[in-house]
């Protein structure tokens, strides 16, 4: 999870890595709990994980929560796919 406060912390990147290294990196998320999360896109490990974020499909019939991942767009999933993957 991410809050406004996790750009200053030190285990969140040890988290993720240790999760990286049991479950991989395309099962490794971030999930921003807070309005400000965006902002802190210089966070070098927020640019390596996917992350949760509100999207619209190409045709925008669907608003709905999906994984973007920092391709952006190459592996993206809607959140219900990637939880049952």
């Amino acid at each position: 999870m991410a809050t406004q406060n996790s750009k200053e912390s030190t285990w969140i990147p040890w988290e993720l890595g240790l999760s990286d290294g049991y479950i991989t990196y395309q099962n490794t998320i971030i999930l921003p709990v807070t309005e400000s999360a965006n902002k802190w896109d210089e966070v070098e490990y927020y640019g390596v994980y996917g992350h949760i974020e509100k999207a619209y499909s190409n045709n925008k019939s669907i608003h709905d929560w999906a994984v973007i991942y920092p391709d952006k767009r190459e592996n993206n999933l809607w959140l219900r796919e990637w939880l049952v993957k």
